[in-house]
């Protein structure tokens, strides 16, 4: 039986980097084309009735792209079809598992960091069997940017390397486990250039161009065709991976047909590995869940790499607790931020989508980051991290996920009731009576843990947020769990539209008449706890560009918050008292930990 494959498609494109993790180079020579591949050829696939995602310029960071490529590869089913592109720099880097002949990976050059093409090649052994996935790089060094390993041939056309295989060492184990089919097309072969203009790369301006023209042949005929065209300034590459039963290089180019259902097969283990007893993990039948788990584990160590975790903040020491403002697995957040920038030694607790109750009394629940898993008492951790840390302060990240849940549509009216806007009473009972008693026990917890370990009364450093857009970006769709929207389901409920700026502005309003309630809530703290700091950001993200989605702030958004952090730390730990030194306040915290 056949069916209609589902065909989803991610574009990636780069026309800069950012210095900063380059050492100080931007990246704009020779991509300034490269947001025009991506425009360009999301027109054809729409034609073709793909449905196209993007990520741009500081939006395609390594873990993005990784968790959104990720996500389409564990969403598609036998017959689907995976398209990713990629249009920008294309880099070399030191092979370290030792699967590359040259001893070199290839990397994509992302906004913060390199993408190594070993964390593409663990997203393409993800892929159920049936899955056919076309991938296309128009870089430099893109001959085997998919991860092709030993036994491979790079930027070879798929008969030879079949021939040169019988002769050379066997195909690497991922391909022998590889259960999904890809095509890959590369602008030029390991150790080459693939030429920008300044409307796009010369290899996909062809592409391009002749789909527009209506070719209608192969994809081993179209590129044929671009090979000829563009040998003067580059050598274009084909791949099939696995080599073997693999013939997606014979389809109509970008037209997936048909496909039958194949049934189902048991899965051959290698028998020098089943003579041990030992199941390579990748043949062990894994749930939706844990797949996803393997998904996001791979975005942060993909991050770890970019980041180059050897210079982790030797400088002043803090421990920090919170939200998914401390904690943010898709970007870097302000804790990051202030590692990077700023040098600070951070013993982080935060974990994302963390309310406040359960910071101040555990144990956690089934909330919205719930897949990231938290310990039942992040209170005791706390304590934990302030006794062995020894903390020059601590910073305190909370009460946004506590009203922007499903509890948000009873914080404001139906735009038609006769009081419309914000239900204040609603808000100032949820703040008063639930988030703040919990903030309080928090800031008494760890104030009496520095104190039993000789530091005082240390800097509490606490914020609020800005003013966000409710205009219903997701932080994130992992599948079976969908981060977001949090505020636009609401406002569309309650009669509040988003069909243009002026109706954006409208519940922009009430979003911020909502977060003043937040600095007015800890603002009470402040005034009972002397040892308390506030870090108002108000006022810091101003667009929507600031925002990645309604509740978190972008890259540089991020950056910018954990400035204003740094002004505060400094201010509170210059003033504060030396260790050993208290001040008084109002009585021990319920049930101390």
């Amino acid at each position: 039986m056949s069916k209609s494959p589902k065909t989803t498609a991610l574009l990636v494109g780069l026309t800069h980097v950012d210095p900063a993790r380059y050492d100080g180079w931007n990246g704009r020579n020779g991509c300034v084309g490269c947001v025009a591949d991506v425009i360009n050829l999301s027109a054809v696939l729409g034609r073709f009735g793909w449905q196209t995602e993007q990520l741009l310029d500081d939006e395609a960071t390594v873990a993005s792209v990784l968790t959104r490529l990720g996500t389409i590869v564990d969403q598609a089913e036998s017959g689907d079809c995976v398209f990713f592109y990629y249009s920008g720099h294309g880099g070399q880097t030191k092979d370290r598992n030792g699967d590359e002949n040259d001893e070199l990976d290839e990397t994509l050059i992302c906004f913060d960091g390199q993408l190594v093409d070993d964390h593409l090649n663990d997203i393409w052994l993800s892929a159920k069997e049936g899955v056919r996935i076309y991938m296309i790089a128009d870089s430099c060094n893109s001959g085997t940017n998919f991860k092709m390993g030993p036994g491979g041939f790079p930027g070879v056309a798929p008969q030879a390397k079949l021939r040169a295989i019988s002769t050379a060492k066997d195909l690497t184990s991922g391909q022998q486990r590889l259960k999904a089919r890809l095509l890959h097309l590369g602008g030029c072969r390991d150790g080459g250039t693939s030429m920008g203009l300044q409307d796009g790369g010369v290899f996909t301006k062809r592409l391009v161009a002749h789909m527009n023209d209506g070719f209608a042949g192969t994809w081993a005929e179209l590129y044929k065709k671009v090979r000829d065209e563009v040998s003067d300034s580059q050598d274009p590459a084909i791949n099939l991976y696995p080599e073997k039963d693999n013939t997606l290089d014979q389809e109509p180019c970008f037209r997936p047909v048909a496909t039958k259902k194949p049934a189902k097969a048991a899965k051959a283990v290698p028998a020098s590995d089943t003579a041990a007893g030992f199941i390579p993990e990748s043949l062990l039948p894994l749930p939706e869940g844990v797949e996803m788990l393997r998904r996001i584990d791979l975005a942060a160590a993909a991050r770890a790499d970019a980041q180059n975790t050897g210079t982790r903040g030797k400088g002043i020491k803090l421990v920090a607790e919170g939200d998914s403002w401390f904690d943010f697995k898709i970007l870097p957040d302000v804790i990051d931020w202030l590692e990077r920038d700023y040098n600070y030694d951070i013993e982080n607790v935060a974990q994302g989508g963390a309310c406040v109750y359960e910071m101040a009394y555990g144990p956690d629940d089934d909330s919205l980051f719930d897949i990231f898993g938290r310990d039942a008492s992040q209170l005791e951790e706390v304590v934990k991290k302030i006794r062995e840390h020894k903390p020059r302060a601590f910073l305190l990240s909370g009460a946004g996920n506590d009203f922007v849940g499903p509890e948000f549509i009873l914080t404001i009216h139906h735009a038609a009731a006769r009081k419309s806007g914000v239900n204040q009473r609603v808000v100032d009972a949820l703040f008063e009576d639930d988030v703040e008693p919990g903030l309080r026990r928090i800031v008494e917890t760890a104030t009496a843990a520095a104190r039993g370990a000789g530091l005082g009364d240390i800097p509490v450093i606490m914020h609020g947020y800005d003013y966000a857009f409710p205009d219903g970006r997701a932080a994130v769709n992992l599948g079976f769990k969908k981060i977001g929207p949090w505020m636009h389901p609401s406002f569309s409920m309650k009669g509040y539209p988003y069909n243009n700026d002026n109706d954006l502005a409208a519940r922009r309003r009430l979003v911020s008449a909502m977060i003043d309630s937040v600095y007015r809530m800890i603002g009470r703290i402040k005034g009972s706890y002397p040892n308390v700091s506030i870090v108002d950001v108000r006022g810091t993200l101003l667009t929507r560009h600031d925002w990645h989605d309604e509740l978190h702030p972008s890259r540089d958004g991020f950056k910018k918050v954990a400035a204003k952090f740094h002004q505060v730390i400094t201010s509170a730990i210059g003033t504060s008292g030396a260790p050993g030194q208290r001040s008084e306040l109002p009585g021990p915290p319920e049930n101390p930990v």
